[in-house]
């Protein structure tokens, strides 16, 4: 069985760069101390309003651009990169 859920990564205070492959949500993010570059392939819950919380996080990809994600990929990174 695939990982999916990684919430344990919450206070995780030395990751910079993270690359998953199916992840159910990403509402850890925001709490990650050191996370400058998330890359995703499928986000379940679709919502990516969390990376917007981020003070760390610097460049999102993700591949497809899916109607059912809460944001377009140029919008986060624009947001995010201010």
């Amino acid at each position: 069985k695939k990982l999916t859920e990684f919430s344990f990564l919450r206070d995780n205070e030395s990751i910079c760069d993270l690359f998953l492959s199916d992840v159910d949500s990403l509402s850890f993010i925001p709490e990650m101390k050191s996370i400058k570059n998330l890359k995703f392939w499928n986000l379940k819950d679709g919502d990516l309003s969390y990376l917007l919380n981020s003070s760390t996080l610097k460049t999102v990809d993700f591949h497809p651009d899916k109607k059912s994600y809460s944001h377009r990929k140029d919008e986060i990174n624009k947001k995010i990169g201010k």
